[in-house]
């Protein structure tokens, strides 16, 4: 793939501590290991650190997580290029990162590494020290530090020339800026890949420097699993199907009776693995085709009061229990149904329902664009975005593709997912591309599928281009796991049998 830089302005100008923690599962996923990252966060450091301590006495301060990894990496980096150099672990007997004993057994091999057992003894190492480097704890810190933590930092902010923080200095909550009971205070900080919320404000660290960790653009821009881990919540323990999110799919006519189940099914079979799951499913669809449908007993299934879709069906489907409601898989293209689909529309946005939009609906809605909002999901492939924005994209270059999804996006304020073998969602503000490592999606019914998907993680977590993002990279997963075994012989039912392996690894339960 091509370089992906121009499109870093639809990227987050400050990651916050759960965008961390995803970014690090997107580069692994990518091949670039935690080690690799700690190393080269390490190497940068150092060099920033010796453009104005060179020859100066320095004084590392490690913690036992990640943080600690890239500061033992700066300590080596440090060894030969300053007068004297010490460094120091808090908590040793907690060091289980690997990444961490990794670079503390490479380290060790070289100089001595003292164990803070007695923060009494780190007082003179810092008084002799021109730098102290803060590698203490970062984004990982839960509730309060220990005392030979909140001692280490106390001793730091009183004894320090200088404090050179590592990403965020230690004690500081990385969205917020709030202190805990001892956090450093920094002359200067050393934030990895981008800015933290916090870090504008100054208010704990001088100066801040931005350190390129070797995360190229991409590594924001391209769907993964840590974006899963942004659609999710863990499910509580005490939950019932009415507190795990509920799902309406409004869907079926006479010529196309499988779709509504499919999208159905997505939604069900996702809750059974994943804690984003809806816990109430509900098909509408008409009445003819209840009994030649094969409706799982987990459904509910209602009926239209007609033959179609009607503005006579409106009030009634607004007493169904939902969050979201799935518009358009198989419904009738007749004028009454493509009107009453607006009326929906209107009807669900106005009450604050999350909307996602397919197949016949996105028809419906290219004839009136003004009902689209923050609160629906728009799903065409390139044919249906021809009619609905008016631009043929039959061989259209990825660049092509993504300036026109951005640009709908931001004109009508939706969430796009432009389908295809590289789908594309955005909002107008933020980008995400899903490459497809397979064709196997490329058949009838998958993208019945997908909404479902995308409605299950949309029910719980309530954020439509985060959970777009998420059901887009599940799928494509999805499809990966069947075509390993199948091959190119994949149905959409195959796809909606292989959710619960592909998503249980995101189980939680609180």
């Amino acid at each position: 793939m091509q370089s992906l830089k121009e499109f870093s302005i639809y990227t987050k100008k400050t990651i916050t501590a759960r965008d961390t923690y995803a970014l690090r599962a997107n580069a692994e996923a990518m091949g670039m290991s935690k080690a690799m990252l700690a190393e080269n966060a390490g190497a940068n450091i150092a060099a920033a650190l010796l453009l104005n301590h060179k020859n100066q006495r320095v004084l590392v301060v490690c913690g036992c997580g990640n943080k600690g990894a890239i500061g033992l990496s700066v300590a080596r980096h440090l060894l030969d290029h300053v007068s004297h150099i010490d460094v120091a672990i808090c908590n040793p007997e907690e060091l289980k990162e690997p990444v961490t004993k990794l670079n503390y057994e490479i380290l060790q091999k070289f100089t001595e590494i003292k164990a803070i057992e007695d923060p009494e003894k780190l007082k003179p190492m810092i008084k002799n020290a021109d730098v102290v480097v803060d590698a203490i704890v970062g984004v990982g810190l839960r509730g309060r530090p220990d005392k030979r933590i909140a001692s280490a930092i106390n001793a730091i902010n009183k004894y320090s020339k200088y404090t050179a923080a590592i990403d965020i200095p230690s004690g500081i909550d990385p969205d917020t800026g709030m202190p805990n009971i001892a956090s450093i205070k920094a002359d200067m900080l050393y934030t990895l890949h981008k800015e933290k919320p916090f870090s504008n404000t100054r208010a704990y660290a001088k100066n801040v420097s931005v350190i390129d960790i070797g995360m190229p653009y991409a590594t924001e821009l391209i769907a993964g699993p840590g974006d899963v881990m942004l659609a999710t919540e863990p499910r509580a323990i005490n939950s019932n199907k009415y507190t795990n999110g509920s799902v309406l799919v409004i869907g079926g006519s006479s010529d196309y009776a499988g779709a509504p189940m499919l999208a159905a099914y997505g939604t069900l079979n996702a809750l059974s693995a994943l804690y984003t799951g809806a816990g109430y499913v509900t098909v509408v669809m008409p009445s003819m085709l209840r009994g030649k449908a094969n409706v799982p007993p987990a459904l509910i299934v209602r009926s239209f009061l007609g033959k179609e879709l009607s503005d006579a069906d409106i009030p009634k489907l607004e007493d169904i229990r939902h969050d979201v409601a799935v518009i358009g898989p198989g419904l009738s293209s007749s004028k009454e149904s493509m009107r009453s689909i607006i009326g929906l529309v209107k009807s669900e946005t106005a009450r604050g329902k999350f909307v996602i939009l397919d197949a016949t609906a996105i028809k419906a809605v290219a004839q009136s664009k003004s009902v689209l909002g923050k609160n629906t999901i728009i799903t065409p492939h390139d044919g249906e975005f021809s009619y609905l924005a008016g631009k043929n994209l039959k061989g259209a270059t990825l660049e092509m593709r993504i300036h026109n999804a951005i640009d709908f996006a931001k004109s009508y304020k939706c969430i796009v997912v432009l389908k295809g073998h590289e789908t594309i969602v955005t909002d107008g503000n933020l980008l995400k591309i899903n490459i497809a490592e397979t064709p196997v999606l490329a058949t009838m019914g998958t993208g019945d599928v997908l909404s479902g998907i995308i409605a299950s993680y949309l029910s719980v977590h309530k954020q439509p281009l985060e959970s777009a993002v998420a059901g887009v990279y599940v799928h494509s997963q999805i499809g990966n796991a069947a075509f390993k075994e199948m091959g190119l012989h994949v149905t959409a039912d195959d796809i909606i049998s292989r959710i619960p392996e592909v998503l249980k690894k995101f189980d939680s339960i609180r």
